[in-house]
Order: structure tokens, then C-alpha cells, then sequence
């Protein structure tokens, strides 16, 4: 009985994740659709961003401290990501589906 009750507290704790990732990325998209138009894409663009460069720079820095030039390579990628991120978002928003 015990074998039971452990697998379906497991399986809810996965259903709860699900839930809060769910809420979570309507709570984003949503807020992206409510923002002015030239707005919008640094919105898009921002969390992705923050995300990336903690766990491919910031990690990164953690581990190998001594890769300076490293460091520095990997930031300048994030920042071209980002800038990229904000040339596709600014075409994608401009189209007539998202015109208010």
C-alpha cells in the first residue's frame, strides 16, 4: 500500500509542475499581447535572455573561473542572440495578425 500511495504523490508533484509551467507561459504570452506594439519584442526577447546568459554565462563562469576569454566570448554571443531575438520579434510583431 505504501508503493501506491508513494507513486501518486510523485505523479501529482509532476502534475503540479505542469500546472505552474502552464500558468507561468500563459501569464508571459499574455503579457507580451498587452503590450504596445514597440514594445513587444524587447518583452519577447527579455526572459529568454536573462535565462540564457545565466546558465551559459554565469554557469559557465562558475565552473571554469579561469576562462576569462571564455567569458567574454560567451557574452558577446548572448548579446548577438538577443540582438537577433529583437530583429525577428520586431518582423513578427509587425505583421497584421498582431495590429490592434
Amino acid at each position: 500500500m505504501d508503493e501506491s500511495n508513494s507513486s501518486s504523490i510523485e505523479s501529482g508533484g509532476i502534475s503540479l509542475f505542469m500546472w505552474i509551467i502552464v500558468i507561468v507561459l500563459v501569464v508571459y504570452v499574455s503579457k507580451i499581447y498587452l503590450r504596445d506594439n514597440q514594445y513587444r519584442p524587447d518583452e519577447a526577447c527579455y526572459v529568454p535572455y536573462i535565462i540564457l546568459n545565466f546558465f551559459y554565462v554565469d554557469a559557465f563562469g562558475y565552473f571554469m573561473t579561469d576562462d576569462d576569454f571564455g567569458m567574454i566570448g560567451r557574452s558577446l554571443e548572448t548579446s548577438e542572440i538577443q540582438s537577433l531575438c529583437l530583429k525577428h520579434t520586431t518582423t513578427f510583431f509587425n505583421s497584421k495578425i498582431f495590429q490592434r
